[in-house]
């Protein structure tokens, strides 16, 4: 696993246990990514993250979300609980998965099933992959190499001052994009300690969005729907504020329509698959 590096980018992450924090002053600290709690196992929002998400955006850090995932309640009513949570937001980091409580004797197999049908299903339903966040201790007690195909936000605490340079090695990963070296930061508007992280930038997610299936196979098949009802697309998609590339409305599907296409869906809880169906064009005429 990689070290601290002053090229990264300074983050914190804050529940309602922070309640009341002042976020600008974290921001004049040169904090530049705040991570905010969203959701918890089924039916449960975390109270605060309303608040701090349009502090966030009003203020210029860069924000996302993450689900604390239960032990108790089925990953895929977690997974669609958090989209609904997150889904009308402009967030600027990958979702976060917070995978941490293991408290009814399942075994690697077990919990790494458990992670995968939640992040399968969130990825069904916002064309988006997870980072994964979790500790040392539990990858190596919980977790099986399945999981080595999405980011890692690990947290491996040293002293108390944050000090620790790099987490220590685990079984499924070897490097992180996101690194927890403390949860016991201080900032002096904050009402508890804090934890303070570092993020790579992979976290961000316009520049590592893709849609829930191949890119490849989907434009393959969007490049085929041209003429008429292609332009048709383009000028409801350009009416509805997304850009289509330089030649506008052209009846030519190329990447940035298709680019376009996929922002709309996300954008608007559609399923993400770089084609225009009804839905599709049934929600662009009722935005526009």
């Amino acid at each position: 696993m990689q070290s601290r590096s002053n090229k990264n980018y300074k983050g914190i992450d804050i529940s309602s246990w922070q309640q009341g924090a002042n976020l600008k002053e974290a921001m004049n600290l040169g904090y530049e990514i705040a991570i905010f709690k969203a959701t918890e196992g089924v039916n449960f929002k975390d109270k605060s993250f309303e608040t701090f998400y349009k502090e966030g955006r009003e203020i210029g850090l860069k924000v996302g979300a993450y689900h604390f995932m239960s032990d108790i309640t089925p990953p895929k009513d977690q997974a669609r609980d958090f989209w609904n949570a997150i889904k009308d937001k402009k967030l600027d980091i990958l979702p976060v998965l917070d995978i941490e409580k293991e408290n009814h004797g399942r075994n690697k197999k077990q919990v790494t099933d458990r992670c995968i049908e939640f992040l399968e299903k969130f990825k069904e339903l916002s064309g988006l992959d997870c980072i994964i966040y979790t500790y040392t201790s539990f990858i190596n007690s919980y977790m099986d190499s399945r999981l080595s195909k999405y980011r890692l936000w690990i947290a491996d605490y040293g002293k108390n001052d944050g000090t620790k340079q790099k987490p220590g090695e685990n079984n499924v990963w070897s490097k992180w994009v996101g690194f927890q070296y403390t949860s016991k930061g201080r900032i002096k508007s904050f009402p508890s300690g804090v934890d303070l992280d570092e993020f790579t930038d992979e976290v961000f997610l316009n520049s590592n969005y893709k849609p829930s299936t191949s890119n490849k196979s989907c434009l393959q098949k969007a490049k085929e729907f041209v003429g008429d009802k292609c332009k048709e697309l383009q000028e409801l998609l350009i009416k509805a504020g997304y850009n289509c590339g330089g030649y506008g409305a052209d009846g030519k599907f190329g990447q940035g329509t298709y680019n376009s296409l996929i922002d709309f869906q996300r954008d608007h809880g559609l399923t993400v698959d770089g084609l225009a169906g009804v839905n599709t064009f049934d929600k662009l005429k009722e935005v526009t």
